[in-house]
């Protein structure tokens, strides 16, 4: 595997992660962290069956889940209590939202309910393979490099269920040799078919790949390919969740990865259903690297909104990272923290009326006047 160092590490290739039952009285063993998991539903009640089982079905048994139903106006929650009596898993909790929040308000009511090391949010229209959170919690233990965030590659189906591709994308992955040259695949198997079913080929190899946070964009797939620390959840939720009814993956995780830099697992752990209706990829697949959206002008009013949120938390920020950390995330977003975005209109007009004093004034009163600015009228 030929990898460039100067974008990302790519961490030796392992064995599978040990299932709960085995391997019970090795001599490095520890207790198991508890992952806490959110299910987000709205009007999805033909596929929330499915990823509520997907969950329960789960390898990794140290879970918790919540589901929060964000006012649906369909039979939604009918099928979500049927579900979940049949289960009869203690380790499932129902929220009914009284409004309708949108997904990062959704998000952010369950979350408050959530006492795990580890959080991972699943769509209720996607589904999860059974060793997702096993494999991701691996990948946050691994013994190389920590992060923030996981991310894993994810295959895309209809609405019915049948498969489209089994990679997305815009997972930050190695893919094979120059474009230019063609790219030789390789596949540990052929697809493996019964009449009607299909299990879909895997990597060669497990590889776990290290992105640095100064290494912007976006590196996994969706919502429901990404495990994080929940300790950063205070800092990269932001306070606006009306900004993010839509797309509130993109906040979390750019946020987190920023901060704290992301693992990817390079194996497709879930599955991404594309139906038409979905909030962000509303164009049909069509292969290759195929846009799934319009929303070309969305991450720029985002990226607003972002900066908004990292002026506010700056001092926060600073403290788990250190000094100067702010600006280097503001950059990453097109913004500068000298631009002082989201800073109150007073203190602006004030820092404009000082540029206009003469050098000499602006050099006796600029400090003095800030500060009883800030400190009287708390600006």
């Amino acid at each position: 595997m030929t990898i460039d160092s100067k974008t990302s590490v790519a961490l030796l290739p392992s064995s599978r992660p040990i299932k709960s039952s085995e391997g019970s009285k090795a001599d490095n063993a520890v207790l198991a962290p508890l992952v806490s998991v959110v299910v987000t539903n709205y009007n999805y009640g033909r596929f929330v069956d499915e990823a509520i089982r997907s969950v329960a079905a789960q390898q990794y048994e140290d879970w918790e889940c919540v589901i929060v139903d964000d006012l649906s106006t369909d039979n939604s929650i009918e099928v979500i209590q049927q579900t979940l009596k049949q289960l009869n898993d203690a380790r499932f909790a129902f929220l009914r939202l009284e409004r309708n929040v949108g997904q990062l308000g959704a998000m952010k009511e369950a979350v408050k309910r959530c006492n795990g090391a580890f959080l991972a949010f699943l769509d209720a229209d996607d589904v999860w393979l059974p060793e997702f959170l096993l494999e991701h919690v691996s990948a946050h233990l691994n013994p190389n490099f920590s992060a923030g965030v996981s991310v894993s590659d994810t295959h895309f189906i209809d609405e019915a269920g049948r498969a489209l591709t089994a990679t997305a994308p815009s997972v930050f992955k190695y893919r094979g040799d120059k474009q230019s040259d063609g790219v030789h695949l390789a596949m540990a198997d052929a697809l493996v078919y019964s009449p009607g079913r299909i299990r879909l080929p895997r990597s060669e190899k497990r590889v776990l790949r290290h992105v640095a946070p100064y290494i912007g964009g976006w590196h996994g797939a969706a919502t429901s390919g990404m495990m994080f620390r929940s300790t950063l959840m205070p800092i990269v939720m932001p306070a606006d969740a009306e900004a993010f009814r839509i797309c509130a993956d993109y906040p979390i995780y750019q946020l987190s990865h920023v901060i704290s830099g992301t693992i990817v697992i390079e194996e497709s752990l879930s599955l991404y259903r594309l139906h038409g209706k979905n909030g962000y990829s509303n164009f049909p697949w069509i292969g290759g690297a195929a846009r799934l959206n319009d929303h070309d002008s969305s991450n720029a009013r985002h990226n607003q909104h972002l900066l908004q949120h990292i002026y506010a938390t700056k001092g926060e920020i600073e403290r788990l990272c250190g000094p100067g950390h702010t600006r280097t995330i503001a950059k990453m977003f097109g913004g500068k923290i000298d631009d002082k975005v989201g800073e109150p209109k007073l203190r602006r007009e004030i820092r404009r009326i000082l540029r206009k004093l003469p050098l000499i004034r602006k050099k006796r009163v600029a400090a003095f006047v800030l500060a009883m600015v800030s400190v009287v009228l708390g600006v």
